[in-house]
C-alpha cells in the first residue's frame, strides 16, 4: 500500500519507525511502539501501511533509491572518472548522512523482509554496485586509475569503508558530510603514506595485484 508515501503524516510515522527498527530492531519494534512514539492512532497507521513488514519494506526501498538515483546522475555525466568516483562518494555520504536511520536499517534488517521484497532489494543493490563498479572500470581504462586495479573489490572496499560511517557521524560533529567526503575520497586517491615513504611502491605493487 502506497497511496499516500508522500504525504507529511506518512514520512512522520516512516521516520519514527526507522529510529525504532534501528534501536530496537524490527521485531523488537510492535506497531503499539511506533503508534506510541508517533503520537497516533493504530486507524491512522493501518491508513498508511498494512503491515509492519510494508513499513520496513518503504522505509528500505526509499533509502536504496535516493543513493541510487544521485549515482545514476553521476554515472551518465560527462565528467571524468576521477571526478565521477569523488561524487560518487559524496553522493553516498551525504545520502547516509541525511538517512542515517534509514541506511542502517537497509543495512541490518533487509534480511526481516520477505523472500519476495528481499529479492527486490537485492536486485538494487545489485544494480548499485555495478553502476559504482562501472565508474572505477571506465577510470581504469582511462588510464586515471591504476591499471590491473580489480573494481570489483575496490567497489566493495570503498562501499564498506563510507557504509561504516553510519555507525560514528553525529550530526553534531565537528565535521560535515562534505568534509567526511573529502577526507575518503582524499585517501581514496592520495592514500596515507608520503609519495616518499618507502612501503609507497611496495603497496602500489600489491594493489595492481590485487
Amino acid at each position: 500500500m502506497n497511496r499516500s508515501t508522500q504525504e507529511p503524516k506518512y514520512s512522520h510515522i516512516a521516520k519514527v519507525a526507522s529510529r525504532l527498527f534501528r534501536t530496537k530492531g524490527y521485531h523488537a519494534t510492535s506497531m503499539k511502539d511506533i503508534c506510541d512514539a508517533a503520537g497516533v492512532q493504530r486507524g491512522t497507521l493501518y491508513y498508511y501501511i498494512d503491515t509492519k513488514e510494508t513499513l520496513l519494506f518503504n522505509i528500505v526501498d526509499a533509502a536504496i533509491d535516493a543513493v541510487s538515483e544521485g549515482l545514476v546522475q553521476v554515472a551518465l555525466s560527462d565528467l571524468p572518472s576521477g571526478e565521477k568516483l569523488r561524487r560518487a562518494v559524496e553522493n553516498h555520504v551525504f545520502v547516509l548522512t541525511c538517512m542515517q536511520d534509514e541506511t542502517a536499517v537497509l543495512l541490518h534488517e533487509t534480511q526481516s523482509l520477505s523472500e519476495k521484497h528481499q529479492r527486490e532489494v537485492i536486485e538494487k543493490r545489485d544494480t548499485y554496485e555495478e553502476l559504482f563498479c562501472s565508474i572505477l572500470d571506465q577510470g581504469i581504462r582511462s588510464g586515471e586509475l591504476r591499471s590491473g586495479l580489480n573494481a570489483r573489490i575496490a567497489c566493495f572496499g570503498i562501499l564498506g569503508m563510507v557504509n561504516w560511517l553510519y555507525k560514528w557521524y553525529l550530526p553534531e560533529g565537528t565535521l560535515s558530510p562534505q568534509q567526511i567526503a573529502d577526507v575518503f575520497t582524499e585517501l581514496l586517491f592520495g592514500g596515507v603514506l608520503s609519495p616518499s615513504s618507502p612501503p609507497t611502491a611496495e603497496l602500489a605493487r600489491q594493489l595492481q595485484s590485487a
